[in-house]
């Protein structure tokens, strides 16, 4: 049986219409295959602006002049996701309160196998950061209230602690 092209149908349309669902068929039994059987989704950090918030924090609020202080940064996962971290990469910068930024270091660590943060969780990044007080000449900074701000560089998300350095009395 022939088909007549006054019909609308040619037989290349139809060979056409057949190879292109036989294709998309394939297609969708390819990636089924490959991701069938994953773990539930995750969304990489190094893709998209997740919803997460940096958490800071120190090992007291006040200190004497002198005292090193420890700051610890975190990531709370806010997405109903895992998120997926390859890398961190931060801006850590103090300030004294009224004045202009006294210390500041960037940190960008590749992490050996990607971390994965459950929903609603804080990871704690495993470098921290030791301020031994001195500002970027290496000078003992006075006493006062200082403000430490920890950015999250590729998402440019913020957060601030203020501590104080207390007057050593004689």
């Amino acid at each position: 049986m022939m088909v007549s092209s006054t019909s609308g149908y040619s037989t290349s349309k139809i060979l056409l219409y057949l190879f292109l669902t036989t294709f998309l068929g394939l297609g969708s039994a390819f990636i089924l295959h490959e991701y069938g059987d994953e773990e539930p989704y995750h969304m990489p950090l190094d893709l998209e602006t997740p919803r997460i918030t940096p958490i800071l924090s120190t090992d007291n609020n006040n200190y004497s002049v002198g005292d090193s202080i420890q700051v610890e940064i975190g990531i709370l996962n806010n997405e109903s996701v895992k998120v997926e971290l390859k890398s961190i990469e931060y801006d850590l910068t103090i300030y004294q309160t009224g004045r202009e930024k006294i210390y500041w270091v960037k940190v960008h660590n590749e992490f050996t196998n990607p971390v994965l943060i459950d929903p609603n969780t804080v990871y704690q990044i495993p470098i921290g950061q030791t301020w031994k007080q001195r500002n970027m000449m290496n000078q003992q900074v006075p006493w006062g209230t200082y403000v430490i701000q920890v950015v999250l560089s590729p998402y440019n998300l913020t957060t601030t602690k203020n501590i104080v350095i207390e007057e050593v009395s004689r």
